[in-house]
């Protein structure tokens, strides 16, 4: 698959609506509901990896996909991706319920929602003309990196303000009076 950023956008827009919807049907249909912002918070993480070209399948699929963003993040990003790991779980057991596991409740369904906006699906929309690769770095974060402090500056988060600027990223190491670039 190739890097992909229109349907990166058209993830974010559908999760958007998905949490809409999860909003207006909570009181009639408690496990839709929940279903629809799991899916709004599984389109924001699919979405940062379409943008790259990737995109997990198969058994697991969904495990992998939360695996593979934490892997990019920066740690204090990774809080907010890592309650799609319960809402999984969750969704599972409320789509194929056992009598002794618990189902989605509205206080899931509330939670779901705040953890899904949180994840990037409704809560930070993309301005217009915004990459994508640029959904998931907080804008002070993308102003530091513009007047050149890089400090705090992870690896994943340059690259991807690279990408966003049709740029690319290189590094140099000054060793005395030498630079080797890597």
């Amino acid at each position: 698959m190739l890097a992909n950023r229109e349907l990166a956008e058209l993830y974010l827009t559908q999760g958007r609506a998905h949490l809409g919807a999860a909003a207006l049907i909570e009181a009639s249909d408690v496990a839709g509901a929940f279903s629809l912002a799991y899916d709004a918070a599984r389109l924001a993480l699919a979405a940062i990896l379409v943008n790259q070209g990737l995109r997990p399948s198969g058994e697991g699929a969904h495990a992998v996909l939360l695996e593979a963003v934490l892997a990019q993040l920066e740690p204090p990003r990774q809080a907010e991706f890592r309650q799609f790991s319960w809402m999984r779980r969750l969704r599972n057991d409320t789509q194929y319920p056992e009598a002794d596991k618990p189902v989605a409740g509205s206080e899931d369904v509330a939670r779901a929602i705040l953890a899904a906006e949180a994840a990037g699906s409704s809560g930070r929309p993309l301005p217009p003309g915004a990459p994508a690769a640029l959904a998931w770095v907080s804008q002070r974060r993308v102003s530091g990196i513009e007047v050149g402090d890089v400090e705090q500056a992870r690896a994943p988060t340059l690259r991807r303000y690279a990408e966003a600027a049709d740029s690319q990223l290189r590094v140099e190491v000054q060793t005395g009076d030498r630079f080797r670039v890597t």
